[in-house]
């Protein structure tokens, strides 16, 4: 695709959220025709190619080519006439969208409600303040994507695969930080408890593990109550002192993404071992364990590294 300088266009920031966001429009109409939460215009253009003629594929690939493009490349511009045949080409697209997705209604392709709910949407996306924050939202998604992608690649090199694994291993965590909170509270106000339980002197110490011990109590209930980890599990459950701890490590046990907590800190374990074995001079061991410590970077941009288009 041809670049032209920024003068040619009103503004660079504009024409992307546009790009970005007419993009955004037409995967939604596809969500909708193929009942799909796949994302990706060129994954969803497949997935209707028996419903939609050869020209109207080459287009979504076209919007889709341009979309990439516009979120991930650095110096992305384009010249009015560009422009203007991106727009022309979004328009006839979603006109087809539209036509096989009234087509599709008369032929009591929708039951009725969902039509209804349909609709209502529709209106409501057309009311003025909503559309604007869903452009914001999907620009925001696509820049974030970049950003992501680009970090993902850190794991390639070495060294630079230690800052990656470490970003994947504390967002793994940050997913569960209260699970992480809790257990150190609840920790800690059965250590104050026995600590001052045993000493008089420490009575403070009891009294504080006490107090902590009732405010995990309470939180403990309320999100047993709440949000259950299992909906058989009976809620009272919640609420019989010291049993309730068991919400911990059952919702650590479910919710955590193991693979990657496991994997970035092995990682991370053998880069700090890494570091311990070269101040012992040991230096041939420490190398292995950069090496281990750089294959696991590496797998781990290989596995999470957020797939885009091609």
């Amino acid at each position: 695709m041809s670049t032209f300088s920024e003068q040619e266009v009103p503004s660079r920031s504009a024409v992307i959220g546009e790009i970005i966001s007419t993009a955004a429009n037409i995967e939604s109409l596809m969500h909708k025709l193929t009942a799909s939460d796949e994302p990706g215009l060129h994954a969803l253009t497949e997935q209707l190619s028996g419903n939609i003629s050869e020209a109207v594929k080459r287009q979504l690939h076209y919007i889709g080519a341009v979309r990439n493009q516009a979120a991930h490349e650095a110096g992305f511009v384009l010249s009015e006439e560009e422009l203007e045949r991106f727009r022309s080409t979004a328009e006839n697209v979603i006109n087809a969208l539209k036509s096989l997705d009234d087509e599709r209604f008369n032929q009591g392709y929708y039951t009725g409600d969902k039509r209804q709910d349909e609709c209502a949407a529709d209106a409501a996306d057309e009311s003025g303040s909503v559309a604007d924050n869903e452009t914001d939202l999907a620009v925001e998604r696509e820049l974030f994507a970049g950003i992501a992608e680009k970090i993902a690649i850190m794991g390639f090199y070495p060294f630079a695969g230690v800052a990656q694994l470490l970003l994947i291993f504390l967002t793994t965590l940050a997913k569960q930080i209260w699970v992480v909170v809790l257990t150190l509270l609840y920790a800690s106000a059965i250590i104050l408890g026995i600590k001052g339980w045993t000493s008089e002197v420490h009575y403070g110490m009891l009294y504080m593990g006490a107090g902590v011990f009732f405010c995990v109590y309470i939180l403990l209930a309320i999100m047993g109550w709440r949000q259950p980890i299992f909906k058989k599990m009976p809620k009272w459950l919640w609420a019989v002192p010291i049993l309730n701890g068991i919400y911990l490590p059952i919702r650590w046990l479910r919710d955590l993404d193991w693979p990657k907590f496991l994997l970035s800190g092995f990682g991370l374990s053998s880069f700090a071992g890494a570091i311990v074995l070269v101040g012992y001079k040991y230096y041939v061991m420490a190398f292995l364990a950069l090496l281990i410590s750089w294959a696991a970077g590496i797998v781990c941009s290989w596995l999470w590294r957020k797939k885009r288009e091609e």
